[in-house]
C-alpha cells in the first residue's frame, strides 16, 4: 500500500507501525534503518503466528522458546545498528 492508491487505509497502516519506529528512534537508530528493521519484526513475527496458527512446528521443542529467540535475534539486530551511548 502506497500513498494515494487509499490515502484512509494507508494512514491506518501506517499507524498501526508508529510504536516500532518510535521505539527504534529512541534507541537511536537512524531513520531508514528504521524502516527496515519496523519490516523485519513484521515479516518475522507475523511468519512465525501464521505457521504456528497453521500446525507447522511439530516438533515437540518448546514453541514459546522458539518464539523468545526469534525476538532476541531481531533485538540483536537493533542493537547492531543502534549507536553506543554517551558515556
Amino acid at each position: 500500500m502506497r500513498p494515494g492508491e487509499d490515502d484512509e487505509l494507508y494512514a491506518a497502516l501506517a499507524a498501526a507501525a508508529m510504536p516500532a519506529i518510535r521505539a527504534l528512534a529512541e534507541a537511536g537508530v537512524t531513520p531508514p534503518e528504521q524502516v527496515h528493521l519496523t519490516r523485519a519484526f513484521r515479516s518475522a513475527l507475523h511468519g512465525f503466528v501464521v505457521l504456528e496458527q497453521a500446525g507447522g512446528f511439530g516438533m515437540p521443542d518448546s514453541v514459546d522458546d522458539s518464539f523468545r529467540r526469534v525476538v532476541d535475534l531481531l533485538l540483536s539486530a537493533v542493537r547492531g545498528v543502534a549507536p553506543e551511548p554517551a558515556e
